[in-house]
């Protein structure tokens, strides 16, 4: 059976397909992350059973008429035309390995944010003091996370490791999913979990986002649930779409949100490299925003478990038709 590998040229991705084909006896197939599909032949294109690739847009899908199987090595599959996949009936695997260092990110946004450490270390390097050395009150210092409520939107991997590391903090995590019940959820870990987004924004001081973007979560934290959300403090570490671009700008401006710190975004570079900001609305120029360079899940650690993830799920595919054991098999009709 031939596979392609559709990823970046790299030490990592050399050895694991080649431990891919020496492991399967599988025909693999490499082409740069960067390069089109339509420049392998034909006939490989005629014969590709599974494709891995960090994106998959329709016109890719079609070039691949035997296609069954596509992984995705990262979390989101946005990047994938779920549409014609689901058209198609071909199964999708993606990657949750990466969850724990995505939620350390939204630990570092939460408590520099909450902990203003950005705000003291600039201002102190301009000999401008914070606190008891500026004669400010401590209803203007920094604000602990101890006995305060946060709200966990997406309660898959990212969701749940971003609890772990909140409840020695002395917090109540109160759970969002789409699925009622604590099916599949760790025993304790929130101490709620709701199906209404409005149950779980009410008293948070904290809303911390990691739902990935599909039809259903575009726009879902929108105007009114950030006023529903006044004073407290939105991380995002999903996606950034989740939330209305234009409604949170709004939201920041005017102060109804205390701040937000934001790790994904509307706008990224093309090419890569290039320099661009993330947003038509000048988030840069407000003092309640910490901004971070979708950086989440980009450790060289992080991106070696996701990739590790999905090629072992191909290989379980190949054996006996099983892709996933860990959950990363896509329900293509909900998008993720």
């Amino acid at each position: 059976m031939t596979v392609i590998f559709h990823t970046p040229q790299n030490t990592l991705w050399n050895e694991l397909a080649e431990e891919f084909r020496v492991s399967t006896g599988a025909d693999v197939v490499r082409i740069d992350r960067d390069a089109p599909l339509s420049e392998l032949d034909a006939d490989v294109r005629e014969r590709a059973v599974a494709l891995v690739a960090f994106a998959a847009s329709g016109e890719v899908l079609d070039s691949l008429p035997s296609l069954r199987l596509v992984a995705i090595p990262m979390a989101g599959i946005n990047t994938l035309a779920i549409g014609p996949a689901r058209e198609r009936g071909l199964q999708v695997v993606n990657a949750h390995a990466n969850g724990m260092w995505v939620a350390e990110r939204a630990m570092a946004l939460t408590l520099g944010f909450r902990g203003q450490l950005v705000r003291g270390d600039r201002d102190l390097r301009r000999g401008r003091w914070h606190g008891f050395a500026a004669a400010e009150p401590p209803t203007q210092s920094w604000e602990s996370l101890y006995d305060t409520t946060v709200a966990i939107l997406g309660t898959g991997s990212i969701g749940q490791w971003t609890a772990r590391f909140l409840n020695p903090f002395g917090v109540r995590c109160r759970g969002f999913r789409r699925r009622p019940g604590t099916d599949g959820l760790p025993e304790g870990l929130f101490e709620s979990v709701t199906t209404d987004l409005s149950e779980a924004l009410n008293g948070a001081s904290t809303v911390v986002s990691t739902l990935p973007l599909t039809e259903t979560t575009r726009g879902l934290v929108d105007a009114a649930a950030l006023e529903q959300m006044r004073g407290a403090v939105l991380v995002n570490v999903g996606r950034g779409e989740v939330i209305d671009e234009q409604a949170l700008y709004e939201a920041l401006h005017a102060g109804t949100l205390a701040g937000a710190a934001l790790d994904t975004w509307y706008r990224y570079p093309n090419p890569p490299g290039s320099e661009q900001l993330p947003s038509e609305y000048p988030f840069h120029e407000l003092d309640n925003v910490l901004l971070s360079p979708h950086l989440g899940g980009y450790t060289a650690a992080a991106t070696r478990a996701s990739a590790r993830e999905v090629v072992d799920a191909v290989a379980r595919w190949l054996a006996d038709g099983a892709p996933a054991d860990r959950g990363g098999t896509v329900d293509v009709e909900q998008g993720y």
